[in-house]
């Protein structure tokens, strides 16, 4: 099984995944990194699963990594060299994602 990792700056933490599985649209899979903010209180670990995608629209869960995730619209903008999407957590924190390359999920942006 291919391993593909997303990282980034999140409120001045690091967040890194990997994804469990390759699938035919790079972006689909699940995700599980970590929040290093040391601002963020509670357990660091982070779950993004990217079920389905129609167009700009997907659907996924994000959350803690073992406990149970909330779902979240994902909108995907395919319009520039990389993909990237953008989703609100249940927190109210807007994250945007960007595909660098098959292995590589680089955050954007977190507020």
């Amino acid at each position: 099984m291919e391993r593909r990792r997303f990282i980034g700056v999140i409120a001045g933490g690091l967040l890194v995944a990997s994804v469990s599985e390759a699938q035919r649209d790079p972006l689909i899979g699940t995700w599980e990194g970590q929040n290093d903010d040391p601002s963020t209180p509670g357990d660091p670990s982070r779950t993004l699963i990217i079920q389905m995608m129609s167009g700009n629209l997907a659907s996924g869960l994000f959350g803690y990594t073992g406990k149970r995730l909330g779902g979240v619209g994902i909108t995907i903008d395919r319009s520039g060299n990389r993909p990237s999407i953008t989703f609100v957590t249940g927190f109210g924190a807007t994250i945007r994602l960007t595909l660098m390359n098959e292995k590589w999920l680089f955050v954007e942006s977190c507020g």
